[in-house]
């Protein structure tokens, strides 16, 4: 049997065709040799948590017809940080997670500050910008799911 070009080979063997990867030619692209643990973990990572409805404010007033609101609102998420981006991974930046406002998505655009603080997330997003029609107050459930990790 011909060997052709490429990165396998196939055999015959009573009857049955087997395919062998060539390990010389996928040798220089093998992943588990630049996954480590730590990146492992990281990209295991899809947690949701909720924001502490005490601490969810706005500061907006009505700017146009539609009802749409300026200003900014902010919550914070209690005892969760962003999980650090191990090194060999590009930081994603706001792609790490996902932030909604009872159910609807947040716009990545809005958000103007989303950051740890000690053992707490803080975020703060333009009202407009979301086209938010109420500031947020404690009525609002505001869930933020992705790369979240608990702190202990």
């Amino acid at each position: 049997m011909a060997r052709g070009t490429g990165t396998s080979r196939n055999r015959t063997r009573n009857g049955i065709r087997t395919r062998f990867l060539d390990q010389v030619s996928i040798a220089p692209f093998r992943p588990a040799e630049l996954l480590t643990i730590e990146i492992a973990n990281y990209l295991a990572l899809n947690n949701t948590f909720y924001a502490d409805a005490d601490t969810q404010t706005g500061n907006g007033s009505i700017v146009n017809d539609k009802q749409v609101i300026d200003g900014v609102s902010q919550c914070y998420f209690r005892n969760v940080n962003i999980a650090t981006v191990p090194n060999g991974i590009e930081d994603q930046g706001h792609g790490k997670y996902s932030i909604y406002i009872n159910g609807l998505f947040l716009e990545k655009n809005s958000i103007d500050v989303v950051t740890n603080i000690g053992n707490d997330i803080f975020l703060r997003f333009f009202n407009e910008l979301s086209s938010m029609e109420n500031n947020l107050d404690s009525v609002d459930l505001v869930t933020i799911t992705g790369k979240i990790s608990p702190v202990s």
